[in-house]
């Protein structure tokens, strides 16, 4: 996983990427809809919109 999400402006983390598959997570990004991006080295891109508890595939592999 490696994912992590603050609720108060970073004094304490929670871990949300534990069911994302295991890859390098590169970067991450928030939908103001609520929804986080995660992108991986290789993996492609994933999207959760329950705060991380489960991610859905929205890219595949590498694109460019």
């Amino acid at each position: 996983g490696g994912v992590f999400v603050s609720g108060d402006n970073g004094l304490s983390w929670t871990e949300v990427g534990q069911t994302l598959p295991l890859s390098e997570v590169g970067a991450v990004i928030g939908h103001p809809s609520g929804k986080l991006f995660a992108g991986t080295d290789g993996l492609g891109l994933f999207v959760t919109s329950n705060g991380g508890t489960t991610w859905d595939t929205a890219f595949t592999g590498h694109h460019t």
